[in-house]
């Protein structure tokens, strides 16, 4: 019982004892015929009123206070049952629903073999128009990625796998699910450079408009990767390289996997020498690390590192990829590129045997970058890969009033399952 209640009981019953005492008052005022004891009875049945309003107004202000009280406990259990609805929630393997995309490329044309969530499946054969690069995404003006966005969506989906799309995502939305749109293509293939973060039906881009995430998945018959993902917080390995000549960036990479509650081994500035010990000896490190993140400038064929005294040393991605094969193997890689003159595209990281990778192509605005990573490694662990990569292009994309920059990055896979959840 809360403090106004008790003080609204005792009232109530002082109002009901003056009120008794009104009344025989009262009814001895009109039994009098004295003139004398009239008066004296009128005097008290006015002392009487008075105390009776006082109090009939503490009163009707308690109950408004107890009103308003229970309003608010009210309130906040409907909050406490909400937020416990989040949280078992969050516990449950979250819905998805899966429609798969496999491209297979025959000169100039290209066969599309479309599976939606039911299973059902969907052929048809396009010819190819002139397609964008996902590289290109950096500097693009927003009309025009809308545009090209457009294309894409009018290319690889003709109808009827448009309609089998379209269905597929409201199904997701009242089922209160997510639709991983799973890009299946062969690695020699250039369809993985296609910017698919840009797929605009005219209503919106997808991964803004819709619960749509996007995964490149890449079919490799000769290649077989084991590295299945982490079941604890993954420890991250941060490689920077920033060759004398080129320009530092700013950017607290460290304080982002801290936040997040990740453990990281930083390696700042690291030379090549120290960047091959490092990815074949991974595990002198306290925990060995499942993520590699690595932050530098990247050449036509290969990320640029430096040698003792800080010159440019060109390290092509066939090396790493071999130096990884031979050493600590890891579950995800994600390098944030700063732009030279050449670009580096993503299908050339297609060598790396690891199950993910996640590519920065060209430069961003730092703050954009900053969000964007802040909020993926928030979420990566609580929520499938594919799934973090949709919030941060959501939370980035608020930052982007006319460019394109937060559907830069791309996430590409090397195994179906992407996903082992861990405990925080």
């Amino acid at each position: 019982m809360s403090q106004y209640q008790r003080e609204l009981d005792r009232n109530e019953k002082k109002r009901a004892l003056l009120q008794k005492q009104y009344d025989a008052v009262e009814q001895s005022w009109l039994a009098e015929i004295n003139p004398a004891t009239q008066v004296s009875l009128d005097y008290q049945l006015e002392v009487l009123e008075a105390e009776l309003s006082e109090l009939d107004e503490s009163i009707a202000d308690l109950r408004q206070k107890i009103k308003i009280e229970k309003e608010i406990q009210e309130r906040e259990e409907a909050e406490r049952w909400k937020e416990k609805e989040e949280e078992e929630k969050r516990k449950r393997p979250p819905v998805r629903h899966t429609f798969e995309l496999t491209l297979i490329k025959n000169g100039s044309s290209c066969k599309i073999l479309a599976r939606d969530p039911q299973r059902q499946n969907i052929q048809a054969d396009i010819v190819l128009p002139l397609l964008p690069h996902s590289s290109q995404s950096a500097d693009i003006k927003l009309l025009d990625s809308i545009g090209q966005g457009r294309l894409l969506y009018n290319t690889f989906f003709p109808h009827p796998i448009s309609s089998r799309f379209m269905e597929a995502i409201d199904t997701a939305k009242k089922e209160d699910a997510s639709l991983l749109l799973l890009i299946k293509t062969h690695s020699a293939d250039e369809y993985i450079d296609l910017p698919w973060e840009w797929i605009h039906n005219g209503n919106g881009f997808f991964v803004l408009q819709y619960p749509c995430s996007i995964l490149r998945l890449v079919i490799n018959p000769t290649q077989t990767i084991s590295v299945i993902a982490p079941k604890a917080l993954p420890c991250i390995l941060f490689t920077n390289a920033i060759p004398q000549g080129y320009d530092d960036f700013d950017l607290p990479e460290e304080a982002i996997f801290q936040s997040a509650g990740y453990q990281s081994v930083p390696e700042k500035r690291i030379t090549a020498p120290r960047f091959l010990h490092r990815l074949t000896n991974g595990s002198e490190t306290a925990q060995p690390f499942n993520i590699w993140h690595h932050h530098g400038y990247a050449s036509a064929s290969g990320l640029l590192f430096c040698d003792v005294q800080r010159r440019p040393t060109q390290f092509p991605i066939t090396d790493i990829a071999a130096t990884l094969r031979m050493g600590h193997r890891i579950w995800m890689a994600v390098f944030v590129l700063e732009t030279t003159q050449d670009t580096l595209l993503p299908s050339a990281f297609m060598s790396l045997d690891v199950p993910l990778i996640l590519i920065f192509p060209a430069k961003i605005r730092p703050i954009v970058l900053q969000i964007f990573l802040e909020t993926f490694y928030q979420h990566l662990g609580s929520l499938p890969p594919e799934n973090a990569m949709q919030k941060a292009q959501i939370r980035a994309s608020q930052l982007c009033v006319d460019d394109i920059q937060w559907a830069m990055p791309i996430l590409i896979s090397h195994v179906t399952n992407t996903w082992g959840k861990y405990e925080r």
